[in-house]
């Protein structure tokens, strides 16, 4: 849950408890409450989804195939740019062609357009 000192996946957690919370509920034969607490769990994660989007940005793997000299002036490239990225995992792929995998997870503003990230980058 926590990685590189950001906690992930919280809402998936906090997911499960709700949906064993309501089992119970249900389960124990108050249906009416199991069901308001569904429809409350699920208006309050759109809301929040949403909140999360306009607010922060949108989150996005950008997954590029190109020389290992070349990684970092692609970061170079995004950290000049103001595009916020972590979580970067370099493979090399093919031994042949020189060739590795460069993976990068990117929060992008709601301005920017996800259309054009890899015209900056490239």
């Amino acid at each position: 849950m926590i990685k590189k000192q950001v906690v992930k996946e919280l809402t998936t957690a906090a997911g499960l408890w709700e949906t064993a919370a309501i089992g119970l509920v249900i389960g124990s034969g108050m249906y009416e409450i199991g069901i308001y607490g569904t429809v409350l769990a699920l208006v309050v994660l759109e809301v929040f989804r949403r909140l999360s989007h306009f607010l922060i940005g949108k989150h996005h793997t950008l997954l590029v195939f190109l020389k290992p000299k070349s990684v970092p002036l692609v970061l170079l490239v995004m950290q000049r740019e103001g595009i916020r990225y972590g979580n970067v995992t370099v493979i090399n792929r093919d031994e042949e062609s020189g060739l590795c995998e460069l993976s990068v997870q990117v929060t992008l503003s709601r301005e920017s357009n996800d259309a054009h990230l890899y015209d900056k980058v490239m």
